[in-house]
């Protein structure tokens, strides 16, 4: 009969920094490397590119070009699938869901009787997707390429102002404090 193998235990084992392709000087990773997904949790082999060349990229890098975001940036052992950050944040807006539902719905498509060893990479996912959402925020509001950079981002300055509230100055008439018993009309939004 069928046994439920990883690629990880039939050998499978994914070269950073090369496109796919092998590397003359080749790394492991961690033995412990997490793949997060939409299509599940997945622990994957791992070596990284490190060829002795000028156009050498760190290992953070090289994950961030796979598509991979990971947990922390000094020794990663959690990643997470741009696909997977984009879907959780497409259902926290959508559907108004919680990190714990989706991160419980990740591991259940890899293991939906629980069987196998536990996973617990929580506090790495949360950590993952609080930085994502701040990213895709000053990506959206232009900070990326200020001459100032992203750090001398002024606070409020990456949220939308409704356009529907009453902003003196902008949406309101000059004597909008003279209107009397019409005033409930510049309360509206």
């Amino acid at each position: 009969f069928f046994d439920k193998v990883s690629l990880k235990t039939l050998g499978l084992r994914v070269q950073l920094g090369h496109g796919g392709c092998a590397c003359p000087c080749p790394t492991a990773g961690p033995p412990s490397f997490m793949v997060f997904d939409t299509s599940g949790v997945h622990a994957v082999n791992l070596d990284y590119c490190d060829c002795p060349s000028d156009n050498k990229f760190d290992r953070r890098t090289q994950l961030l070009r796979q598509g991979w975001f990971p947990a922390t940036f000094s020794r990663p052992n959690t990643v997470l699938t741009f696909d997977c950050l984009e879907r959780f944040h497409e259902h926290t807006l959508q559907g108004k869901g919680n990190l714990y539902d989706f991160y419980h719905l990740l591991l259940r498509k890899t293991d939906n009787m629980n069987i196998c060893d536990t996973i617990y990479r929580y506090k790495e996912i949360h950590r993952v997707f609080r930085f994502w959402r701040n990213i895709m925020s000053l990506k959206r509001a232009g900070r990326g390429h200020d001459p100032e950079g992203v750090e001398n981002t002024p606070p409020g300055s990456l949220t939308v102002e409704c356009p529907a509230c009453p902003h003196p100055g902008r949406n309101l008439p000059e004597n909008w404090r003279e209107a009397g018993p019409l005033m409930y009309a510049y309360n509206f939004f």
